[in-house]
């Protein structure tokens, strides 16, 4: 019986779902190991190659998802601000970097331990 034109569209929405999500899950683990790498080396000295190598893809593969380099550091840095993480947002303010720069000041202070304590 050939497809119906509902079928169809139904068919494609299906697939469409399933491959944003199977993006959205590689995008989430590309977040999580640039995090991860960002802790142990500084997330201004990450790199496409260090990420792809981390995941076992090539490092064509960090531009699909994120595009320029920069637009997965600057994720890094909203996670970590969004997450209260001292150790990135230390990072940020001494990278100058805007997305840390009107953080709150209980943020700020926590950052300020986190490098007090080094």
């Amino acid at each position: 019986m050939p497809e119906t034109e509902e079928h169809r569209r139904e068919r494609f929405a299906r697939q469409k779902a399933g491959y944003d999500l199977a993006r959205e899950t590689m995008r989430a683990k590309m977040l999580a190991q640039s995090i991860g790498l960002a802790r142990t080396h500084g997330y201004q000295w990450i790199t496409r190659q260090m990420v792809a190598d981390a995941l076992g893809i090539s490092a064509a593969s960090v531009n699909n998802y994120y595009g320029q380099m920069i637009e997965l550091k600057r994720a890094v840095l909203r996670w970590g601000v969004a997450n209260g993480d001292a150790q990135l947002i230390a990072q940020g303010l001494a990278n100058d970097s805007p997305i840390t720069a009107d953080i709150e000041p209980e943020l700020r202070a926590k950052a300020a331990q986190f490098i007090a304590a080094l």
